[in-house]
């Protein structure tokens, strides 16, 4: 018997020996002889992960040579594989060397996004990879004679990014301008909105809702409610802005209480494009004025009812309706889409709150008298009646406390968060997800537009809990939820745990204190595309308040306790607790600024809302026990009243530049005693 031995590795030929991460090379394996029948293995191997191959390669019978490929992945920083080819005793091997890829754009954002024409913007653009000597020039391109950039711009040395400044044109309407950012042959684009000087007076309409113990907060002559007998009432201001040539004054409108005989609180609040307010709440207070014809004029709660109120534009009642059942209901969002139909949205603890005959939810699923299940509800213009009304929750408590959204073919979304972590309502398609461990979590859910069915529910949780909380893991998404026209939405709110989802890129990937904020994006499939912590190293961040500009950048509002909060500004921690202003890129990967506000003592914020105005200049409400927090000389209510300092809050509202360089426009508002934000919204008259 003549044993014939297998053919030697003579050679391994790499082709070519260098490619940039995230390309590949073709390799060539040589044996000493023609390979016997049935063929010759040669096994494979790399000295990197990043450089990829199959374990062998077979050179066929009668054949000398086979050929297999080598990837490779992006890499951070340049590396040198050596690839191995191995026939018994004898290999052969080839270094490939792994490059940095050739730098192109990653991203480029404005601030502010929208910009007045014959101004100028601040753009930025980011680059993949740090500049080498003498830098890396990107070109830029307007689509638009609206608006003038620079033909390039050069990142400096050992830098990714660069800024530049857009000039606008004087424009007649609003327009929406593209620039492009190109570097090897790759480009990322921004849109930048010009819009028209406002010639005359400039007037804007600031709605502010809350609660207060103050037998002095400062209602108006003729008001709904004039008086409090030193209960909790509900509190709703409509502030009238006047500005002309840079000159903002401000007045009252109308003030009124709301249930100043029992306990009350107004959660939030709307504005049609007519000026008509619309609000909603919770009251203890049977004797409340209803009009004829609503859907329910008689108190029915043991403990509370939800209530539903519209004013006209000067403050008359249009109708008032109470809403819930024989225990305590609590109204926390409202909205009003483009035909009268109203949208509320809370939780109650009610087994015979009024659900509908169609309702995807008929039965009451559980909980405590101070929990219950989330419901939403759409009552007919005017209040008359309820077209529809659903319980969604399980056995645990669960409270649509967060905020409604509508999509363009009129599906219903509520954030909020749940204990029901056995049994909370599942979506079309969806499973029970495991949430053994976790003591609440934060959701989002979408009705049908009749409200039959849950289309899909979105669920952010946690299970491993941040260095020294003291709560079980737990996470709400009650801060904020920005639902745009095709069904993506952005939904905010915060975290104890490390591992709720960050996603690669994100500004905070890992949780910096006990409780973070977080923010996260959905796409129109329910699909997480990106999630951030956003805080520092103390305690107190959640998100409560969100908004998305008109280039998709994401600005959110907290408060913190933290002197590291993540800050692009020189301002610091003033006080124990200061208001948290962050806008994130649209992929939120950056921070285009972050800052703190506040005085010398505590400022907090509850249920308040963030709203942008023509120029994106920001508008949003808080509550302080600082008597030196930086009111405008023009303020309305210039004093804080009370004691500063003390165990009472005024509200404060604030009026924030777009680029988040400066206060616009603050004013102190308030009584003797607490008084409380809970939203805020804001209408150009």
């Amino acid at each position: 018997l003549v044993v014939v031995p297998s053919p030697a590795v003579a050679s391994l030929v790499l082709n070519p020996t260098s490619v940039a991460g995230g390309n590949s090379s073709q390799a060539t394996v040589t044996l000493s002889a023609a390979a016997p029948s049935g063929g010759t293995i040669v096994m494979l191997s790399s000295s990197d992960p990043s450089v990829q191959l199959a374990p062998s390669v077979t050179v066929a019978a009668g054949a000398t040579t086979a050929t297999f490929t080598v990837t490779t992945l992006v890499v951070t920083s340049p590396i040198s594989a050596v690839i191995t080819a191995t026939v018994g005793a004898s290999s052969q091997q080839a270094t490939l060397s792994v490059t940095l890829p050739p730098p192109v754009p990653r991203l480029v954002f404005f601030n502010p996004a929208t910009v007045t024409g014959g101004q100028t913007a601040q753009g930025t653009v980011v680059v993949t990879q740090a500049a080498p000597m003498g830098g890396t020039v990107v070109t830029l391109s307007s689509s638009s004679t609206s608006v003038t950039v620079p033909g390039t711009v050069t990142v400096p040395q050992g830098s990714k990014s660069v800024t530049f400044s857009a000039t606008a044109s004087s424009v007649s309407a609003s327009t929406t301008v593209t620039v492009t950012a190109t570097l090897n042959s790759a480009t990322q684009t921004i849109t930048l909105t010009v819009i028209p000087v406002v010639s005359g007076t400039l007037s804007e309409q600031i709605l502010s809702v809350g609660s207060t113990t103050s037998t002095d907060f400062p209602v108006t002559a003729g008001a709904f409610q004039n008086m409090n007998g030193g209960v909790q009432s509900g509190t709703l201001t409509s502030l009238q802005l006047s500005t002309t040539s840079g000159n903002t004054t401000m007045s009252t409108s109308f003030s009124t209480y709301f249930g100043a005989s029992a306990f009350g609180d107004v959660r939030d609040v709307f504005i049609d494009p007519a000026g008509n307010v619309f609000a909603c709440g919770v009251t203890k207070d049977a004797g409340l004025p209803t009009t004829a014809g609503v859907v329910q004029r008689v108190f029915t709660g043991s403990d509370s009812n939800a209530f539903v109120v519209e004013f006209s534009s000067t403050g008359t009642v249009k109708f008032l309706t109470y809403y819930g059942g024989s225990q305590e209901t609590v109204c926390y969002s409202i909205l009003v889409d483009s035909t009268g139909n109203i949208f509320i949205a809370g939780r109650t603890s009610s087994p015979d709150f009024p659900v509908s005959a169609n309702a995807f939810q008929k039965n009451f699923g559980g909980g405590t008298v101070a929990g219950g299940d989330m419901f939403i509800a759409k009552l007919a213009s005017g209040a008359v009646s309820t077209t529809w009304a659903t319980y969604i929750g399980g056995s645990g408590d669960d409270a649509g406390s967060g905020r409604l959204g509508l999509d363009t073919t009129g599906n219903v979304y509520l954030s909020g968060v749940s204990q029901s972590t056995t049994d909370f309502p599942t979506g079309q398609g969806q499973g029970q997800p495991n949430l053994t461990g976790v003591a609440s979590f934060g959701v989002v859910v979408k009705l049908s537009t009749d409200g039959t069915t849950l289309l899909s529910r979105t669920i952010l949780a946690g299970k491993i809990k941040a260095a020294g909380a003291s709560a079980g893991p737990t996470t709400d998404a009650s801060g904020g939820l920005v639902v745009n026209s095709s069904g993506s939405f952005t939904v905010c709110g915060f975290t104890n745990t490390t591992d709720i989802g960050a996603t690669t890129g994100a500004l905070q990937t890992v949780i910096a204190g006990k409780q973070d904020a977080f923010v996260a994006q959905y796409s129109s499939s329910g699909v997480l595309t990106a999630l951030t912590y956003v805080g520092g190293s103390g305690n107190l961040e959640a998100c409560k308040g969100l908004a998305v500009d008109s280039a998709g950048n994401v600005i959110l509002l907290t408060p913190t306790d933290s002197a590291d909060y993540p800050n692009t500004t020189a301002a610091t921690l003033n006080g124990p607790s200061d208001i948290g202003v962050t806008k994130l890129t649209a992929d939120l990967s950056l921070a285009v600024f972050s800052t703190l506000l506040g005085g010398s003592v505590s400022e907090i914020v509850d249920g308040t809302r963030l709203e942008l105005d023509a120029s994106e200049n920001l508008y949003f409400s808080l509550s302080t026990n600082s008597g030196d927090f930086p009111v405008t000389p023009n303020a309305t209510h210039p004093m804080f009243t009370g004691l500063a300092g003390g165990a009472n809050n005024n509200v404060a509202i604030v009026k924030f530049a777009a680029d988040g360089s400066k206060i616009l426009f603050a004013t102190y508002l308030g009584g003797s005693a607490n008084n409380s934000s809970g939203a805020l919204r804001y209408h150009k008259n």
